[in-house]
């Protein structure tokens, strides 16, 4: 894990929301809008980068990509095995969060799958394999409107103010 060495200030917090915002900004333009130079603002994300206080990421439009099934699973497992059931969850690329938890269940998992029948063998027939899950529960989203920031409305990607 990566030492914190640097001190949040308002204005990285301020460039932070601005990346959140869109991070294809250039950073003449979120020199702009944070009213300092450029080469600040360059020099401000590489030290949030550096420090790993951010990653920058692209966040693909799953429904264009053509996953059809979003799902939420709740795990349970036998007790002391949570990190090591999230670890050999964290594995499945198409598994894009994988979380220890506090409530009613141990560990959450969100992934996509290109059809129900294919969710249903991961659930029935590949995770039984993981040591330490008791039991689990499948949740289909049917509909995102909220996804990282972004919106889907009537089909296109809108970015939240």
């Amino acid at each position: 894990m990566t030492k914190l060495t640097h001190e949040l200030d308002t204005i990285d917090m301020k460039l932070i929301h601005e990346m959140q915002r869109d991070a294809s900004q250039t950073s003449e333009e979120l020199a702009g809008r944070l009213h300092m130079s450029a080469s600040g603002v360059r020099r401000r994300v590489r030290n949030l980068k550096d420090c790993g206080l951010i990653k920058i990421v692209a966040v693909p439009n799953i429904q264009v990509l053509g996953n059809k099934v979003w799902a939420f699973i709740g795990i349970n497992v036998t007790a002391g095995k949570a990190s090591h059931v999230a670890r050999g969850l964290s594995k499945f690329e198409f598994l894009y969060t994988v979380a220890l938890s506090l409530g009613r269940y141990d560990v959450i998992a969100l992934g996509t799958f290109n059809s129900t029948k294919e969710a249903t063998d991961f659930v029935s027939r590949v995770m039984p394999k993981i040591r330490g899950i008791y039991s689990s529960e499948v949740l289909i989203l049917t509909e995102p409107i909220k996804y990282h920031g972004l919106v889907w409305e009537d089909s296109s990607v809108k970015i939240e103010s």
